[in-house]
């Protein structure tokens, strides 16, 4: 579980309590956390049949301010900044002749001094390392001296993840949205046009964010009459409309 406080403002509870129950209100854990330092404050403990949780603020950071709670997340979010990232590298093609419809890559390499990836920490992060989880990447813009303007770069979902121990660093590889989907199969039959014809994958797709040049809309299209491959629809989508 994890506890977003004010992160714009660097603001957080100091102390606070979190009570969580079951079904019939028994309680399954209880936290009570005092001198918390962090504006995201992570729960490590396996909670299963929870119903409700409850969470008390019995003192802030900063007096006469207006305590604020982001927002509570079932799993783990991790924030990291220029004291945590060594490098960030991110790879992004095109295929101006459509043979194929590559995906953008984000590499991350972290600092692991403290072995928070470590296999054998068990109160470590890597067990909750899995495939697909949502990585954002965002570059701070200095506006003003100390005031920074995050602007977001874009959205990978994480793929494989490498723990050196010589260097002491960790190594994230993700890809965009278009890696996800790829694999699917895409079943339909839009016979209307092209615009019609790539949105219907991308809602089958549950793809929630996407940009489709309107000009599409003017070709028209038979659809596929057989099951297809996402990233192979996408490219005939791509070759008939004669875009990149």
């Amino acid at each position: 579980l994890t506890i977003n406080f004010d992160t714009k403002n660097n603001e957080y509870a100091t102390d606070f309590k979190v009570e969580i129950f079951d079904e019939n209100d028994n309680t399954i854990y209880e936290l009570n956390k005092s001198n918390n330092t962090k504006p995201i404050y992570l729960i490590t403990a396996q909670l299963e049949g929870y119903r409700r949780i409850k969470l008390t603020i019995n003192k802030w950071c900063k007096p006469f301010r207006r305590a604020k709670v982001v927002e509570i997340d079932f799993g783990v979010l991790q924030e990291y900044h220029d004291e945590k990232i060594r490098t960030i590298d991110i790879i992004e093609e095109i295929s101006i002749a459509n043979e194929n419809i590559p995906s953008s890559e984000s590499t991350i390499v972290l600092d692991n001094q403290d072995r928070a990836f470590n296999v054998l920490n068990r109160d470590g992060l890597n067990r909750f390392l899995q495939e697909r989880q949502q990585v954002k990447i965002e570059i701070g813009v200095e506006t003003s001296p100390d005031i920074f303007e995050f602007v977001p770069v874009g959205v990978f979902y994480l793929r494989d993840w490498q723990i050196d121990e010589g260097s002491m660093s960790t190594t994230l590889t993700s890809r965009d949205i278009i890696d996800v989907i790829a694999t699917e199969d895409y079943e339909g039959n839009i016979s209307t046009n092209l615009y019609d014809l790539a949105e219907d994958i991308f809602i089958k797709c549950n793809v929630e964010k996407y940009n489709i040049d309107t000009n599409l809309k003017t070709i028209p299209t038979n659809g596929f009459p057989k099951k297809i491959k996402v990233r192979q629809a996408l490219q005939h989508i791509a070759v008939a409309s004669k875009a990149a």
